[in-house]
């Protein structure tokens, strides 16, 4: 069971138990409102059999709010065991958590450094680049990327590079639902050297066309140079091979 589970199962049984310990003292408070009723009834009795009536059942009301006190006082032994648990539980599942951001975070910084290499022209390429074009790049990269991958990848990748000097261009990149995926990427390589595209789960399904992305890679491929720099995002290699199937699919 993954932390997270166990956490939520935990939970869920507090508050089972938290609801039960309601009903148990709702018991008492009522069983006692009888038995002070019954006694108040017994003393004002008009015939003995009648006092006696009304002062059993005020007895069998004081064993119902006797019995109802014990269970209660049992959730709440279970409950204070299960609220320890969720404490070890939840210290654990933050200790992971930590350790999963280190780690994203020590991911993003390899992809920044690769990216840089990347980005960055070499050497040579400073003195036999090409005349510059007329109108002068105006950043290194922009990042195309769904408006739901902004916050966990576009922006701390954007920052690892702004870190390095790399002028980056993402905000006025994010796509949405509508958005064409050719226009964008055409007009942010028209401003930059290069471009990033965050693969992810909610990339793929704005569905934008396959002819966009065939597009974008006739585009490529006619530079003689890489301009795309893909990065998975939350997609395993199975996700990526049913997705591009389904391009295809539609596409024929």
């Amino acid at each position: 069971m993954s932390s997270q589970s166990e956490v939520d199962r935990l939970r869920k049984e507090i508050q089972g138990l938290q609801q039960k310990i309601a009903g148990e003292s709702a018991k008492v408070a009522t069983s006692r409102e009888k038995e002070a009723s019954n006694r108040e009834r017994a003393s004002k009795a008009s015939t003995a059999s009648s006092a006696s009536s009304r002062s059993k059942e005020a007895d069998r009301q004081v064993k119902s709010a006797v019995a109802a006190e014990k269970r209660r006082a049992e959730l709440e032994k279970k409950l204070a065991a299960k609220q320890k648990s969720l404490h070890t539980a939840e210290a654990r599942l933050g200790k992971k958590r930590d350790e999963e951001q280190k780690r994203a975070i020590k991911t993003l910084q390899t992809r920044a450094s690769a990216a840089e290499r990347q980005f960055r022209p070499s050497h040579g390429e400073l003195f036999s680049a090409p005349a510059a074009p007329s109108t002068p790049l105006a950043h290194d990269v922009f990042i195309s990327h769904a408006s739901e991958d902004k916050q966990a990848v576009a922006r701390p990748l954007a920052d690892l590079l702004i870190d390095r000097d790399v002028e980056v261009w993402y905000d006025d990149f994010t796509l949405t639902v509508g958005d064409s995926l050719r226009r964008s990427i055409d007009r942010g390589l028209a401003g930059s050297r290069f471009g990033v595209i965050i693969l992810s789960p909610d990339f793929f399904r704005k569905e934008w066309p396959q002819a966009e992305l065939d597009g974008l890679v006739a585009k490529q491929r006619a530079s003689g140079a890489k301009v795309i720099l893909p990065i998975w995002h939350r997609l395993t290699r199975t996700m990526f091979s049913q997705r591009v199937r389904r391009l295809r699919t539609s596409r024929s």
